[in-house]
């Protein structure tokens, strides 16, 4: 049962809300109250509800501070829930800053809107996984260890010993599992259920659960098998799960299918046992709500391939890039038009990088599906290879626009330091060599840059600054061309006025005449 706790120095708010749900309906035990932060901040270190429900102005300690000081602390859970006032705005911008789920106006508090914001709180959680921020991390980490998504083994160990997780099982198992029925669409249920069919696999195996991406009613569970691969560990995996089925069932009616990988014996070839589960989950069924692959799964996506090329794409920009991975991709699943499971498994991978390596790559993935009723979570409820590709092509689409748009605008800002140290130095020897060595930059890239996003060469560009420059002091300070042509590094007066005439079309002597009317001298 999920632990929530209500903070507010208003006796009655905590009251009402305690009052304005089911909450035991809900799976969802009020754990405590709290006066102010300052105490709140003490009984979330003894009791660690999974979401908070906390007003923002408050004695001892705001509701901001005791979401950020948890945060630094326990990361996620708790989850927090913000009320607030009309008049406090400012305070609802640093709580979304925060993360905070959801924030409730109280004058405007109903069962319903209490009641959505809830179980938004829920379904995050059932994403988070029970262990709090640490476990966002290590659904990271193995969602990268399912899908052969880390860069080099220098990668993957780093993470491991960083995470503190330790593979000291001779053999694992990947299972997929899937919340059926109704209460799969019940988020605190769904929670608990997983949960429970997890801990009761955990009293024979060491078990991690990773909530799948993007579909909320499935995870997977890695097990850590004791033994040799042999029949007997085989059956005796096979019995496990059945009798964990079989008590999630029972207690919440809510029946688990899963679907077990084949057996290895490196954490490092989970991918072909997840591989294996994920292509029989679509075999599971009231007849076989437990199905094995005992033996590996053939022909399968290789998305370590295109792994690759798609981080590139999305951290260089480069949408030709992303376009090839793409095709590759969906020229595969159009010659394999069976592999449904194995279709829907590389759209998410891409989701995945998608929203690991874009800063807003989840808003991104929003805005391509924000006419469809389930948004880019659509993709799980798909039932067909062809209509999974559309899908990623749809995203793929989109993706493109934004890496060809930041691209220019990334080149742009690459170039704006490199124009201004020259508008600076216009008095000093600008060679392209020179000036590339100041930004580490290779001449032939530098010579693109300008190209690319000035319409003019290199020495082109300098060329009318100085000369743009020279015009400014002939009429604004009344320089003598001499002057002008020492002031802006030019060998001498003749090259000035040579140069000059080139760009203009008349010397510096007949421009000055044609603007003041005035004449100059070059001595």
């Amino acid at each position: 049962m999920l632990k929530l706790m209500i903070v507010d120095d208003e006796p009655l708010v905590c009251v009402g809300v305690s009052s304005m749900l089911p909450w035991a309906e809900m799976n969802i035990e009020i754990a405590a109250t709290a006066r102010n932060g300052g105490q709140a901040a003490e009984l979330i270190r003894k009791l660690r509800p999974h979401i908070v429900i906390s007003d923002i102005k408050m004695p001892v300690k705001s509701g901001l501070d005791l979401a950020r000081e948890c945060a630094e602390t326990y990361g996620k859970p708790p989850l927090f829930i913000m009320l607030t006032s009309y008049e406090e705005f400012d305070y609802v911008r640093q709580a979304l800053k925060l993360q905070a789920v959801d924030y409730l106006i109280k004058l405007e508090l109903t069962p319903e809107s209490l009641k959505e914001a809830v179980l938004k709180a829920v379904d995050a959680l059932a994403r988070y996984g029970e262990n709090g921020g640490g476990q966002v991390t290590h659904d990271k980490f193995f969602t990268q260890l399912y899908n052969d998504l880390f860069e080099d083994e220098e990668s993957y160990e780093s993470q491991r010993a960083a995470l503190g997780i330790e593979f000291g099982a001779p053999l694992y198992a990947a299972v997929v599992c899937g919340i059926v029925g109704g209460g799969a669409e019940n988020p605190p249920l769904r929670a608990s259920a997983m949960r429970m069919f997890r801990e009761a696999l955990s009293k024979t195996y060491e078990c991690c659960l990773t909530p799948s991406l993007p579909d909320p009613r499935r995870f997977i569970i890695t097990c850590g098998l004791p033994g040799s691969d042999g029949a007997e560990t085989r059956l005796k995996l096979e019995d496990t799960l059945r009798r964990s089925a079989d008590i999630t069932r029972s207690y919440f009616g809510a029946p688990v299918y899963a679907a077990a990988g084949v057996i290895v014996p490196n954490p490092r070839d989970l991918r072909a046992s997840y591989v294996s589960a994920a292509r029989l989950a679509d075999k599971w069924g009231p007849d076989s709500p437990v199905v094995f692959a005992w033996n590996a799964a053939a022909d399968a996506f290789a998305f370590g391939d295109v792994r690759e090329a798609l981080v590139r794409a999305f951290r260089e920009y480069d949408a030709e890039v992303l376009v090839q991975a793409i095709e590759q991709i969906t020229a595969f699943f159009e010659e394999h038009p069976d592999q449904l499971v194995g279709a829907l498994d590389a759209a998410s991978n891409v989701l995945y990088l998608v929203m690991d390596t874009l800063e807003d790559g989840e808003s991104i993935a929003e805005r391509v599906f924000a006419h469809e009723p389930d948004g880019y979570r659509k993709l799980y409820r798909l039932r067909s290879v062809g209509k999974a590709m559309d899908w990623l092509k749809r995203l793929g689409d989109e993706c493109r626009g934004v890496l060809l748009a930041r691209r220019q605008d990334s080149r742009r800002r690459v170039i704006a330091p490199v124009q201004e140290y020259i508008a600076r130095n216009l008095d000093k020897r600008l060679s392209l060599n020179e000036v590339a060595a100041v930004f580490n930059f290779s001449p032939s890239y530098l010579s693109q840059l300008f190209a690319k996003h000035t319409d003019k060469g290199f020495v082109e560009y300098i060329t009318s600054l100085r000369v743009a420059a020279a015009k400014r002091m002939l009429v604004e300070d009344s320089a003598k061309i001499y002057e002008v042509a020492d002031r802006l590094g030019f060998e001498n007066a003749f090259y000035f006025s040579k140069v000059f005439k080139k760009v203009e079309g008349i010397s510096p002597t007949q421009y000055l005449r044609d603007v003041t009317g005035r004449d100059v001298r070059a001595q």
